[in-house]
Parts: C-alpha cells; structure tokens; sequence
C-alpha cells in the first residue's frame, strides 16, 4: 500500500512539475512564464528581471516584506536550478520545490498589485468641483463587492412597515 501511494504522489508530482504549466497569472500586465517549454536560462532570465525591476520605481506598491518573501524564493529557485540546463534534468522533489516557489512568487505579486493606489477625479453629488479619490485596487473590490451583496440580499420588512419601494 505504501508503495503504491508513493508511487501515485510522484506520478502526481512530475504531472505537476513537467506537463502541467504554471498559472499564467498577471503581474502589472506581463504574464509569468510557464514551466513547461522552458529552458532553465529563460526562467532564470525573468526571475532576475523581476529582481530588477522591484529594485527600482516600477513595483515601488511592493512593501518590504513582501520584496524580502520573493527575494528569498527566487533564491531558492537559482540555488535548485544551478548547473542545470533544463527542468527535466531536476528530480521531482526539486521540480515541486521550485513550481511552488514560483508559484508563491507570482501569488505575492498579484497580490501585492491590489495594494496599488490609484487615484481619479470624480464630481461629487450636487457638485461641479471634482474631487480627488485615490484607493488601492483592493478597496475597490471590496466596495464594490458590498455594493453587489447589499444590492441583492433579500430585503425583509417588519410587520406593517414600509419597505422603501
């Protein structure tokens, strides 16, 4: 029985890792290359382009923490990729390890886009002077998420009361 979980894991795991490709996620607009059909060199050429650009202006949303968690599982993906020309030649242990840490990489980023204040001029009811809002994409989710949910939640009216309608 052992044996034949150990088995389906690692049949699982190299599905994962060799077929399967990474979730083509957004970051700022630019997709995160896949896995699969990859050299090592071209993955390893995105990763320190991303290093570079959270080094200057360009994902300056990107808190210090969140720049530190992706520092060190790019890291992890360099350290586990080095003399290696291909994601074949990684045992399946090292395949996982590092689709997950390019997994995490991508999660933090897109994560951290929400975090990205933008701001618009929006004329205030009854006014002709705009104002200036900003609020992070994450803000604006959530307004908007309550706005859905209070729009249709089912309305009840207490007993000889007016509902509003």
């Amino acid at each position: 029985m052992r044996q034949f979980l150990a088995s389906t894991f690692a049949a699982v795991a190299l599905a994962l890792c060799a077929g399967a490709p990474a979730h083509a996620a957004s970051i700022d607009g630019s997709t995160a290359p896949k896995l699969s059909n990859m050299s090592v060199e071209q993955f390893l050429d995105y990763h320190t382009k991303l290093s570079r650009d959270l080094n200057s202006k360009k994902y300056d949303y990107v808190n210090r923490n969140n720049r530190d968690r992706i520092a060190k599982q790019q890291a992890s993906i360099r350290e586990l990729l080095s003399g290696h020309q291909s994601m074949s030649e990684l045992n399946e242990v090292d395949r996982l390890a590092v689709f997950n840490a390019h997994e995490s990489v991508v999660a933090i980023m897109n994560d951290a886009s929400l975090d990205k204040v933008t701001c618009r001029r929006q004329h205030k009811m009854g006014s002709h002077r705009p104002e200036t809002i900003c609020t992070t994409a994450r803000e604006q989710r959530l307004k908007s998420d309550e706005s859905r949910d209070q729009f249709v939640r089912p309305k009840t009216c207490a007993s000889g009361a007016s509902c509003g309608y």
